[in-house]
């Protein structure tokens, strides 16, 4: 269940809330949440759902909140269970930090943390229709419910002395204001879905918010009159035109009155802009990864946002994690090794496999060392996770190991068991089956980072490994060179299926969870060329390029490192 969390604070009018039920009407599996319900202007808002309203209670079956709460308190987020994923729609507050995904449909002119993704074009729906006529002959005048600022009654007042009223049909869309104070006016307490109504007039005079954009795409110019100088300064970012802040400026609004056509540069933008829908873009999310660090289950720092993902830094355990919010592609079957490996190594996997075989062969030098005192009582059990065509495997068994492979290729798994006799099983490796059998060694060679629980992925090896058994893998590099010189830059580029970004001290803690204690930490990937922006290896003195290759080395700043651990 997703809930709908609108804000009913006093000052804050209805729009968000109109702009939930909204949601909820388009997204079949939501309820709207309230923590309580006792501002008695908003009661008639919920007369078509109120079936789907929950008060206080969270349902124990929900999997994501989405906050249209203008500012969320620290507090208000604490009361919900950290694993629930926090969505928030312009959010100002100063716990916007906190929240899994930010959208910003309004523009915002704070300098603060900037959103998943920002489009006006959630304002302009499917069901609008545009006004045809140009000429002004009547005038809505909307400040919301509450309008704590009184800005219906200023407006008002100013164009009744102004005589307006005697030019223009004008209403006065307001709860607050009496019709017998203003004859000539039509003075209306409330209109039902007023954004579908709003094409009944030719002017809209109202705040910076939802009610003057939902104008606007709709072809009804408007005229904003603001209640702070916060929506001051957005009305001058989106280039509206102001007829004041707290009080009318007299002539502004005449003047515009008198050249509608001065104005239409400003409002034509909105007409061009495409139309996005809140439920279909919800109903599209499909959150995979994790909110919480998998591995101790605390929430960790966002340190990086874009429109389909957040990162996250773990402060317990160093460890970078993501949130996916699409559904990830599925990389790794038999096209990935040919196509998609060709484009970037420049030739299929089959054909580089004899230099991943030699990588393997130093790999295997690696951890040999550690297996003389390993505990057996047959020949030494290997199992290599994601082993793909083979190359490892190939060469494990040559040195003597009874070699096992787990892989997710239907068809790299068929290939090692006909090339080379070997046991590999096409499953997921957490579908891999226990069944008593030990290994002396589980390897992954970059692995570890696709699997969206890499916690629960090192209980099984760990459940999987003899006395004394050995875990080896490798995996990018979070502290490397890369990460170091531009982290945003980095995990911009680290691919979507990277659920986990390890570090070398990450390592150390992580693995001492699971009853490993880390012998060897091997650094590869070491590029000192990237100090430089566009320079290749060749391009550098092979003085220097040795000097500061040494240099990374010891600094550990290589863009990828290699694992080598034994079960304590």
């Amino acid at each position: 269940m997703i809930l709908l969390f609108p804000t009913l604070k006093k000052g804050c009018g209805s729009g968000h809330l109109k702009r939930m039920i909204r949601l909820h009407h388009q997204f079949p599996d939501s309820a709207v949440f309230l923590e309580h319900n006792d501002n008695p202007v908003y009661f008639p808002l919920f007369d078509d759902c109120r079936a789907s309203v929950i008060i206080g209670d969270i349902p124990p079956e929900t999997k994501a909140v989405i906050f249209d709460n203008f500012r969320t308190a620290p507090a208000q987020l604490e009361k919900f269970p950290k694993h629930i994923i926090r969505v928030g729609i312009d959010e100002g507050g100063s716990a916007r930090s906190r929240f899994d995904y930010l959208m910003d449909i309004l523009p915002v002119v704070k300098k603060q943390q900037p959103p998943n993704y920002a489009s006006l074009a959630f304002l302009n729906r499917d069901d609008y229709k545009k006004r045809k006529r140009k000429t002004i002959k009547s005038i809505l005048v909307s400040f919301g419910g509450e309008d704590r600022a009184g800005l219906a009654q200023k407006t008002a007042d100013y164009l009744r002395a102004a005589g307006l009223h005697e030019k223009y049909r004008i209403t006065l869309l307001s709860p607050l204001l009496k019709a017998e104070r203003y004859p000539g006016f039509e003075v209306v307490a409330r209109i039902k879905d007023l954004s579908l109504q709003i094409t009944g007039w030719d002017l809209v005079l109202t705040h910076f918010g939802l009610t003057a954009f939902e104008a606007l795409f709709q072809n009804v110019p408007v005229i904003l009159i603001n209640p702070t100088a916060y929506h001051h300064r957005l009305t001058v970012k989106t280039g509206l035109p102001e007829a004041g802040v707290g009080a009318v400026k007299p002539g502004v609004i005449e003047a515009l009155l008198a050249d509608p056509d001065k104005a239409a540069s400003v409002f034509k933008p909105f007409l061009e802009m495409p139309r996005e829908s809140l439920g279909s873009f919800f109903e599209k999310r499909h959150f995979t990864g994790s909110a919480v660090c998998p591995v101790c289950g605390r929430r960790g720092k966002v340190v990086f946002r874009d429109k389909t993902r957040t990162i996250y830094r773990c402060r317990r355990c160093s460890l970078y994690y993501q949130l996916l919010f699409k559904e990830p592609e599925k990389r790794y079957r038999e096209d990935y090794f040919f196509s998609e490996y060709r484009q970037s190594y420049g030739r299929t996997y089959l054909e580089d496999f004899d230099s991943i075989a030699a990588m393997g062969e130093g790999r295997l030098d690696c951890l040999e060392p550690l297996r003389r005192t390993a505990q057996s009582d047959c020949r030494l059990r290997l199992l290599d996770v994601g082993c793909a065509y083979g190359p490892f495997l190939k060469g494990a068994a040559a040195r003597g190991w009874e070699a096992a492979g787990c892989e997710v290729c239907a068809e790299a798994a068929e290939y090692v068991r006909k090339e080379f006799g070997l046991p590999v099983l096409s499953v997921p490796f957490e579908d891999y089956p226990e069944n008593g059998l030990k290994f002396n060694a589980v390897t992954m060679w970059y692995v570890i980072e696709h699997f969206e629980n890499p916690g629960a992925v090192l209980e099984k090896i760990s459940r999987l490994s003899a006395s004394d058994g050995i875990l080896a893998f490798s995996t990018p590099n979070g502290s490397g060179w890369s990460a170091r010189k531009s982290l945003r830059r980095f995990l911009d580029k680290s691919p979507e299926d990277h659920y986990t970004i390890l570090t070398p001290r990450a390592v150390r803690k992580i693995l001492k969870r699971y009853g490993y204690r880390v012998e060897r930490i091997r650094i590869t990937g070491i590029h000192p060329e990237r100090i430089w922006n566009h320079r290749s290896a060749g391009s550098l003195p092979p003085r220097l390029y040795r000097f500061l290759y040494h240099v990374f080395r010891l600094l550990k700043w290589g863009d990828t490192f290699e694992v080598y651990a034994k079960k304590k």
